[in-house]
């Protein structure tokens, strides 16, 4: 019994010497300090990296996702139609002279186009030929009837016009 009696006490005299120098020891440092210069450098490099890769990109996706240098095919040149003398109705001014009465010349039909409509605190607003119109507003002769949010109801020398919204 005294020989394992003496192993077991050599084994805790190992042990305690190991424990202590531990202990006393410093840890060991795995890295150095950096200085704070250095530390400097580093994030300066770092950022113009960063600045250089996205300059770099920006590039990239301009030059391949928008080509300039694509040459579009020229456009066909417009037919120009062969003037056409008009046709002068002789009899009608006549007739209406004779009996004194004036024709007031013929106003046609404007054209127009309703881009869009909107709404704003109750008071309805078209967007005709991209002009802001209200209820009563003249464009073209025509007048602002009614403003829906499906179009535009105009009246012009008596008739109606509805312009529907734009999808």
């Amino acid at each position: 019994m005294s020989i394992i009696y003496d192993a077991l006490m050599k084994v805790q005299k190992n042990f305690n010497k190991e424990t202590t120098t531990a202990k006393t020891s410093p840890p060991p440092q795995t890295s150095r300090p950096v200085h704070p210069k250095i530390r400097m450098k580093f994030i300066l490099i770092y950022i113009v990296v960063v600045c250089l890769g996205l300059i770099l990109g920006n590039f990239a996706y301009n030059f391949f996702a928008h080509p300039k240098n694509i040459v579009s095919p020229p456009l066909p040149t417009p037919i120009k139609p062969e003037p056409v003398a008009p046709v002068i109705n002789t009899e009608a001014p006549a007739a209406a002279a004779a009996s004194g009465v004036s024709l007031p010349s013929p106003v046609p039909e404007p054209t127009l186009v309703l881009n869009g409509v909107f709404f704003e605190q109750g008071d309805g607003y078209a967007l005709i030929n991209n002009k802001i119109m209200r209820l009563g507003d003249e464009i073209s002769h025509a007048k602002v009837k009614e403003i829906t949010i499906d179009g535009v109801v105009l009246e012009f020398e008596g008739k109606t016009i509805k312009l529907s919204s734009p999808s």
